[in-house]
């Protein structure tokens, strides 16, 4: 596998026999085991530019509409999470000349929170062919990893490695996406296109920074800016956050749920690896995970009492699981 190291590119058509879609994973990990990012694609034209809202992939938009690009989602490893990102090169339209590989933070996260900031790019049948490892991300609420380009009717990939202080938001209008929420009309002579090459180079990108707004008159694509994280995802105030040592005690079976229950989820949230594996299995995303034990609330006019509830909010979303536990023997 060949390391790239910022700026450099390499062939990509020809360095494998096997044939298919590429595969790229953005992967990172975090300390706290509560940061994530979300990637996005972005296909470009000759001018460096979307054709429309159609070209931008991220997660409220995951796939192309003939399946050339697909975001497979994240699997969780030792520390953090891998994001996974298939393209079809052969699928894409003659008039795609770049395919930028980026991702974003919310709620004012940045790229410097997070460690072994990394992509790594397969062939279909799964072997590595290069790799790019970041190592001087800082206040970036947006990164560009890399992009595959056109030359000579052959692709090729840059590691770029250019960060954005605008989040995803910012990110997305540089490459003429007009986003919900941007500045007025007015605004648009004091902050003009930046053009870009016909074709990238093969030399170094730009330093990182902000990028300039560019304002297209294309049609809005779904909101871009996320929502803040929910501090505490529990519904009612009567929920209570999961204990490792429960008052319960082991009188009976019913005691002894209750008190499995709240071991289990109290480890998963203080254990973000472990909580993590777990919840993945059942397609919960990365992020702020937090559970309840004995938890109860409404549905219709029943009320509802599930030994256990895991919530995991990511990116202004929760996704929520419930919780039923057996013991001994008990099995009804």
């Amino acid at each position: 596998m060949l390391n790239l190291s910022k700026g450099e590119n390499t062939e990509v058509t020809g360095r494998s026999e096997a044939a298919g879609p590429v595969a790229l994973a953005l992967g990172w990990t975090d300390p706290t085991g509560e940061g994530d990012a979300d990637v996005s694609v972005l296909l470009l034209t000759a001018d460096g530019k979307v054709r429309g809202d159609g070209d931008f992939f991220f997660y409220n938009q995951p796939a192309s509409a003939n399946g050339s690009v697909q975001l497979l989602g994240k699997t969780p490893t030792g520390g953090g999470s891998e994001d996974r990102i298939q393209v079809d090169l052969t699928a894409l339209p003659e008039d795609v000349h770049r395919v930028v590989i980026a991702a974003s933070r919310h709620a004012e996260a940045t790229f410097g929170d997070l460690a072994d900031l990394r992509l790594t790019l397969s062939d279909s049948a799964g072997e590595p062919l290069l790799a790019f490892d970041i190592t001087d991300a800082s206040a970036e609420t947006a990164f560009v990893f890399g992009e595959l380009y056109r030359r000579a009717g052959q692709w090729r990939f840059r590691a770029v490695g250019q960060g954005y202080a605008s989040g995803l938001a910012g990110l997305a209008t540089d490459f003429g996406i007009a986003v919900e929420g941007d500045e007025d009309e007015n605004d648009a002579d004091e902050a003009p296109a930046v053009p870009a090459p016909a074709e990238p180079v093969d030399a170094a990108p730009p330093e990182a920074g902000r990028p300039a707004k560019v304002r297209t008159g294309r049609r809005p694509v779904r909101k871009c800016t996320l929502a803040p994280v929910k501090t505490d995802l529990a519904d009612h105030a009567h929920w209570q956050h999961a204990r490792l040592f429960s008052v319960h005690g082991l009188r009976n079976d019913q005691e002894r749920e209750v008190r499995a229950t709240s071991t289990l989820l109290a480890v998963m949230a203080q254990v973000p690896e472990f909580g993590r594996r777990v919840t993945a299995r059942f397609g919960a995303p990365a992020g702020l995970l937090q559970t309840f034990a004995e938890a109860q609330f409404k549905h219709g006019e029943t009320t509802v009492r599930p030994d256990g509830i895991v919530r995991v909010s990511r990116a202004g979303r929760i996704w929520t699981a419930l919780v039923e536990t057996k013991t001994g023997g008990n099995r009804s």
